[in-house]
């Protein structure tokens, strides 16, 4: 660790194991010097910073415990700067939020290298002192409708043309952020200056996704909710093919008997008719026999006539 006495009060000190970290490259407007010391940065005699990615610590989980536990418990005012350099963050940034707690570290999320920093700039330039960092922070109006209007057009950049005058009917007419947030199209519509594309860039501003991450989920959240009607469906249709095989298969089997009682009938109609005829034959063979026999008596009578 430097000590205090050596400390130049206009340069921010550098640890050798942050060079080429291309945040350093972004810092314009207070020196900087590399100088061996336990933490990354010492912005002023009781404050310092280490530094962070948010992907570096899903690789590895233990370095920041063992850069923490190296510091001891130096300086007074302890900063952790986090990157937040993926989407998948959420877990991660609960976690470095625990360990801040338990170890006194503040910890500050950068979105961008260009963020962190003016964050490192800013805090060199107040030499470390916390309670005039107001160029980081803007501080906090005690007024409802400038705190409404401050989350209506400062916290979502990206609603575009919702200014103050919409922001007061807003808060006039549902009476809460909240009532703000959960309102449909058609409620924000109602109000007045409140056009069609201020509403969808509204509604769109208010109900998208946190990150990419928690995007992917409701998308996957859908899709299984989806997959699972779908599977609904395709038993009710397995069902219904299954009473339809069951119907089929009955009115098969009624067929098939209907079939075997028409052959039995038919059959048994045969069977009359062959011995109908059989009947029928034997009877013209009896006539004719009764006929042979009367000629053959007649010619016998004429013979003896003759005789």
């Amino acid at each position: 660790r430097i000590h205090h006495t050596m400390l130049q009060p206009h340069v921010l000190y550098v640890s050798p194991k942050q060079r080429g970290n291309t945040v350093l490259s972004l810092i314009k407007n207070v020196p900087i010097a590399y100088s061996t010391m336990i933490p990354d940065y010492i912005m002023g005699p009781t404050t310092c910073g280490l530094f962070l990615s948010i992907k570096y610590h899903k690789l590895h989980p233990h370095y920041i415990h063992k850069r923490i536990s190296e510091l001891n418990k130096d300086f007074k005012l302890r900063l952790l700067f986090v990157l937040v350099d993926i989407d998948d963050n959420t877990n991660s940034i609960q976690q470095l939020n625990l360990i801040g707690v338990r170890q006194n570290f503040t910890v500050i999320l950068c979105w961008s290298e260009i963020e962190l920093a003016r964050y490192l700039e800013t805090y060199k330039s107040k030499d470390g002192k916390t309670h005039d960092i107001s160029c980081i922070t803007k501080k906090e109006s005690t007024n409802i409708v400038d705190r409404v209007t401050d989350f209506l057009i400062s916290g979502h950049k990206g609603i575009g043309g919702v200014n103050k005058t919409d922001s007061i009917t807003l808060w006039n007419t549902f009476g809460s952020i909240k009532s703000i947030a959960t309102a449909s199209p058609d409620e924000l519509s109602l109000c007045i200056g409140m056009g069609p594309l201020k509403v969808k860039r509204l509604y769109n501003a208010l109900h998208k996704p946190f990150s990419k991450f928690q995007s992917r989920k409701r998308k996957r959240n859908k899709f299984l909710a989806e997959k699972v009607e779908t599977e609904k469906e395709e038993a009710l249709l397995a069902k219904a093919e299954e009473e339809v095989e069951a119907e089929t298969e009955r009115e098969e089997a009624l067929f098939a008997k209907a079939e075997t009682e028409i052959e039995a009938e038919t059959e048994k109609e045969e069977a009359l008719l062959a011995k109908a005829e059989t009947e029928i034959e034997a009877e013209t063979e009896k006539e004719d026999d009764d006929d042979k026999a009367t000629i053959t008596s007649k010619n016998e009578y004429h013979e003896k006539e003759v005789v």
